[in-house]
């Protein structure tokens, strides 16, 4: 029996064939995989920019300037001493009433009234 190399040929042609097949497949199935994940990312980073726009709308809303003047003076700053001093032994805030939140700003408004005049 004599050997015929068409054979041998043809057969490494297959194999090769059938191995180029395969990791085709696993590179497209990879690909689509990627694909599908990437716009998964895509789609929530949309979301997520529509909600850092709504936020940013709404801070845009808040007037800083008005709270700062209004309510984050300087004068206003040394309450937790005063807190310390009124109540040493740090007793539970619920205690601090508005009676004592009203006297506290009255006492500084009146200060800072007489400030102005000097």
């Amino acid at each position: 029996m004599s050997m015929d190399w068409n054979w041998f040929f043809s057969s490494l042609s297959q194999s090769a064939a059938a191995i180029v097949g395969i990791f085709g497949a696993f590179i497209i199935t990879k690909i689509f995989s990627n694909q599908t994940l990437f716009l998964a990312k895509k789609s929530k980073l949309r979301d997520l920019l529509v909600q850092a726009q709504r936020i940013s709308d709404n801070a845009n809303s808040f007037n800083v300037g008005w709270y700062n003047d209004n309510f984050n003076k300087s004068g206003y700053r040394d309450f937790p001493v005063e807190l310390e001093e009124s109540f040493p032994r740090g007793e539970d805030l619920d205690e601090v009433t508005d009676e004592f939140l009203e006297n506290y700003i009255e006492k500084k408004t009146s200060l800072s009234t007489q400030k102005l005049r000097m």
